[in-house]
């Protein structure tokens, strides 16, 4: 019996082993769309991505693919300001996009960062009321938190006109469903950059991370250095 055990739980590993994928593929598919997008709207930008080596289920990975473009979409369309505003805020010309697989613990975690203008808690503000989410004095009582937790409503957007980009109000929703449906959890932060590059403008920025992440088998961290497109 002891015998039969061994075998069937080695047939399982077998199994879900070869049901696992590293996740750099799907990195590299990213890389022109940043760089074509960032053309597009007269933005230079750079995608910067870490722990290709890492591994998710062949499932996971087939159905996050959409979700993670639109979030590295939304980070070249809201995050990254155009090269001659960066510069006025003594910002390096070309922005970063970060996108990052790591394992913490028992958890698989996809991160996408940028340092852009980060999340304005005032035009969630703004936006919540005008889109008819709260009133003015309800708005003015949200938290921090409780305005970034209104990016995943349908129909709310900071943008005052749709485009092909962003604006329509459909999106955030669809990437947290998505990933919720695949036993997954989405959070959203927005915090100042680290000292030192701080930028000039009154107000400090705060950059926005994503993270996307899902209880996970081992992963096999990378042993690459940070890889950048456009080389």
């Amino acid at each position: 019996m002891d015998q039969l055990e061994r075998v069937s739980e080695s047939l399982q590993r077998e199994v879900l082993e070869a049901r696992m994928r590293p996740i750099g593929f799907l990195f590299e598919r990213f890389a022109r769309t940043v760089r074509d997008l960032g053309r597009e709207l007269g933005k230079e930008v750079s995608l910067v991505a870490r722990g290709h080596d890492i591994e998710l289920d062949r499932v996971i990975l087939d159905d996050i693919s959409e979700p993670l473009l639109h979030l590295l979409r939304n980070a070249v369309s809201h995050g990254i300001e155009p090269a001659e505003a960066r510069r006025r805020l003594g910002k390096p010309a070309e922005g970063t996009i970060t996108l990052e697989a790591s394992r913490e613990a028992d958890r698989i975690v996809l991160e996408v960062r940028d340092d852009g203008g980060g999340i304005d808690p005032e035009r969630l503000r703004e936006a919540a009321v005008r889109l008819g989410f709260a009133d003015p004095e309800r708005a003015q009582g949200l938290a921090p938190q409780e305005l970034m937790a209104l990016l995943f409503q349908p129909g709310f957007s900071t943008a005052r006109e749709a485009s092909d980009v962003s604006g329509r109000g459909v999106g955030l929703n669809v990437v947290k469903a998505r990933v919720e449906g695949l036993r997954g959890s989405v959070e959203v932060s927005s915090a100042p950059p680290a000292r030192g590059l701080a930028s000039r403008s009154a107000s400090r920025p705060r950059w926005p991370s994503w993270r996307l992440s899902w209880c996970g088998p081992a992963a096999r961290p990378s042993p690459s250095p940070w890889w950048t497109w456009p080389r």
